[in-house]
């Protein structure tokens, strides 16, 4: 099974070999190059050379969690799906605020079918810092993100982990006002949705035509589906 990567490595890989095993000669412990040319050993085929590279990740006193993503690649490549679900299992839960990690192994968790581990592994983070409103709202996104894998969706779920997020910043992140939005109308409180919503459109006015990286004419949009959905269900 081919996955991609986490970590990404630019350049020719004849050329870029030499300079990552330079860098690890002076500085053994540098996470970055050893995880990038582990990347590259798999991209060639070579998973024993990659495991080695990853393993010394793993022998001294850090944990480095992108060494089990890795680890659980070169599992895939060869069909070894339990091990790997295994190996992405420590990867997340040694993620800590990283969203980007936690982001790639629910992502290759939905792709090799196994939805309901994704979702255990979003929703640790969220207990693991249940006071994060970046962390809650990453997660709440994730269960309810319109152009992001169905498979995962849970509005239940997502709703009261956007509803702390808006509680901690106050109201005042257009953003995570945006994530409840979405999830209370994902999850059918069509009227909430639409007040909320008119919310977010009322400040982005006041404060400009783009804030928190919401464009007004997106959030005027979507004001206007969640009204039609709204008059649609007869209320």
């Amino acid at each position: 099974m081919k996955l991609a990567s986490y970590q990404s490595t630019e350049g020719n890989s004849e050329d870029t070999e030499p300079s990552l095993r330079a860098v690890l000669d002076l500085l053994p412990g540098h996470v970055e190059a050893r995880v990038n040319l582990a990347q590259m050993l798999r991209q060639r085929g070579e998973r024993d050379g990659a495991r080695a590279q990853l393993k010394t990740l793993l022998d001294g006193e850090t944990d480095e969690p992108r060494a089990y993503l890795g680890l659980a690649f070169c599992d895939l490549d060869e069909g070894k799906m339990q091990e790997a679900v295994v190996l992405l299992q420590r990867a997340a839960g040694r993620a800590g605020r990283d969203s980007g990690l936690r982001a790639a192994v629910a992502s290759t968790l939905i792709q090799i079918g196994r939805v309901d581990e994704a979702r255990k592994a979003l929703e640790g983070a969220a207990r693991s810092f249940p006071d994060d409103p970046m962390i809650l709202n990453e997660v709440a996104w994730s269960l309810v993100d319109p152009v992001g894998s169905k498979a995962i969706h849970d509005a239940a779920r997502a709703l009261p982990l956007a509803r702390r997020a808006v509680e901690i910043t106050r109201r005042k992140d257009l953003a995570i006002l945006d994530t409840l939005a979405v999830a209370l109308f994902a999850h059918g409180e069509l009227e909430e949705a639409v007040k909320v919503q008119t919310e977010i459109v009322s400040k982005l006015k006041e404060g400009g035509h783009s804030s928190g990286g919401i464009p007004l004419s997106e959030a005027e949009a979507a004001l206007v589906r969640y009204r039609e959905a709204l008059d649609g269900a007869g209320r």
